[in-house]
């Protein structure tokens, strides 16, 4: 799988390989606006007092790691160094996809995921850059990693994934999605103690990444990351049948055949009832 990886990490970063570098690639606006309000913060604006940011603000401190390189280096070549940092989250995204259905169902599906993910369109555009899908991948990535264990979960790996899916929630509002999944995925009657303390610390984890931030500018956090998110007018093809299409995309076929085929081998597997072992 490391070498599924690091072929994703090249898919990913071989549109940057280019006489101009970097910076050659296209920008997104949505790239630039994530990378601006990062460097914004580093510089003491604050989101929501000071500019409008409509996402809660994990992503900006994640990201600020590469906005932190124009304290000292010019803007365009921390900007071409950050979108070599999206490649490398998007090529740990490859390796840890994988290793979920590694450990599930063994090598062949370990790899058959990873390269999955490895091509999916979406996925390798979206990782050449500083948008919120890559971090939120690689943070509900890692959450499943340390929660989908054939054993219950030790305490360290319950903190450990409340913490990664608070900061995916931190990221993007859709990750709380993965603490409904974390929870229906175990037996409630064996682990309910275990959904608990996921739900605390993911709670405790979003509070401490939010909270600050919120508290200096309450009504405006409320109306650019509530207000506008659920009052948001429709984007793009406004024909729901068109935009099932493009969703259905034949591009995205293979990877829709593969996630049912590997849901339906689930089912089978989960609610077939065990093989009782011979009584010597």
């Amino acid at each position: 799988m490391v070498v599924v990886a690091l072929g994703g990490w090249v898919l990913r970063a071989l549109a940057f390989f280019d006489r101009a570098g970097p910076l050659a690639y296209a920008m997104d606006y949505d790239e630039g606006v994530y990378f601006s309000a990062a460097s914004l913060l580093l510089r003491g604006d604050l989101p929501y007092r000071d500019f409008i940011f409509v996402h809660p603000p994990g992503a900006l401190l994640l990201w600020a790691p590469g906005a932190a390189l124009t304290l000292g280096l010019d803007a365009a070549t921390a900007y071409g160094v950050t979108r070599y940092l999206a490649a490398t989250v998007g090529a740990l995204c490859v390796f840890l996809a994988g290793r979920v259905a590694w450990r599930a169902w063994g090598p062949l599906a370990g790899c058959v995921a990873a390269l999955a993910y490895a091509a999916y369109p979406e996925a390798a555009l979206v990782e050449r850059g500083a948008f919120l899908e890559p971090l939120l991948n690689v943070l509900c990535l890692g959450f499943a990693n340390l929660w989908l264990t054939a054993e219950p979960p030790s305490r360290a790996r319950r903190i450990g994934a409340g913490v990664l899916l608070g900061l995916a929630v931190s990221v993007k509002l859709p990750g709380g999605l993965w603490l409904v999944a974390a929870l229906l995925a175990r037996p409630w009657k064996e682990s309910w103690r275990d959904g608990l303390t996921l739900a605390l610390v993911a709670f405790a984890t979003f509070a401490v990444v939010v909270g600050p931030l919120a508290a200096l500018a309450p009504s405006e956090f409320f109306r650019d990351v509530i207000a506008f998110q659920a009052l948001r007018p429709s984007d793009g093809e406004q024909d729901r049948w068109l935009r099932l299409h493009d969703i259905l995309h034949e591009r995205r076929l293979g990877e829709v055949v593969l996630a049912l085929v590997g849901l339906g081998v689930a089912c089978v597997h989960a609610f077939r009832a065990p093989t009782p072992s011979p009584v010597s």
